[in-house]
């Protein structure tokens, strides 16, 4: 929740453009929903009676909510890019801002480079989280509810059924978040230090040679390249594992 705050707090100053990007994203959402309806329309009903009208009519309706989800996709995805980078902007300001208040004694024991690291690549990955993940979050929840909503209408017992497998998708995200979550940290730990690592070594390159420890160097860097290997294998193989649950799941529920 803490970390949660925080980043609310980034957000408030972009709250209008952020609920644009919403309402775009909610229309691009809901310009998809109409399409399996229209072909289903389009084989079950024009196409048997040989109504051209009707067909130009239902291609038409067709094209015009491709093109005009093509529309609000783009001005949604270039609205969120710029929002997620002013964000990242700020974030980046505000960390080395902090870093001048912090005494010589905080560098002393810190690695360089993973200090960097923290500053270029940790607030990259609140860039991703603003255009991607909130994103897919967003879409994915609302085509749930606009599907569910139409088979509710088509057929409320296909709905209800439907419906009744959302609960092991639940269960299957928080039976796997918490070591996610670990895993994850351990590999963002683990390459930082590689990292800092790598620039200390070649910020130092000259005393490096000078005590000819170029071999034992190279072990060293290639000891933390195989750590994080070895961690993002775990970290790979944990989130595949939820992935095929959850396809697992949704194949389950469409039997």
């Amino acid at each position: 929740m803490k970390e949660l705050r925080r980043f609310l707090h980034y957000l408030r100053g972009y709250r209008g453009q952020i609920a644009v990007a919403v309402l775009l994203l909610t229309a691009v959402t809901l310009l998809t929903l109409p399409n399996p309806m229209l072909v289903k329309h389009l084989v079950d009903v024009v196409l048997p009676a040989k109504d051209v009208p009707g067909m130009r009519l239902v291609i038409g309706a067709m094209f015009v909510c491709l093109v005009l989800r093509a529309g609000l996709a783009y001005w949604n995805r270039y609205l969120l890019q710029k929002i997620g980078m002013r964000i990242t902007c700020d974030l980046r300001k505000d960390i080395f801002a902090h870093l001048q208040t912090l005494s010589v004694k905080f560098y002393e024991t810190r690695q360089t480079g993973k200090i960097a690291s923290r500053i270029a690549e940790d607030t990259g990955a609140l860039h991703n989280l603003v255009t991607g993940v909130l994103v897919n979050l967003i879409t994915d929840i609302l085509t749930i509810a606009g599907i569910i909503g139409m088979l509710m209408w088509i057929n409320w017992r296909l709905g209800l059924l439907t419906v009744a497998v959302l609960p092991l998708f639940l269960l299957n995200y928080r039976l796997s978040h918490k070591k996610l979550r670990k895993l994850s940290r351990r590999h963002r730990h683990n390459w930082d230090r590689v990292v800092g690592f790598l620039h200390e070594r070649v910020a130092n390159a000259r005393l490096v040679k000078s005590f000819s420890m170029e071999q034992r160097e190279i072990e060293k860097f290639n000891r933390g390249i195989e750590n994080d290997y070895r961690n993002y294998n775990q970290l790979t193989m944990h989130n595949s594992r939820l992935w095929v649950l959850a396809d697992f799941i949704a194949h389950t529920g469409a039997v």
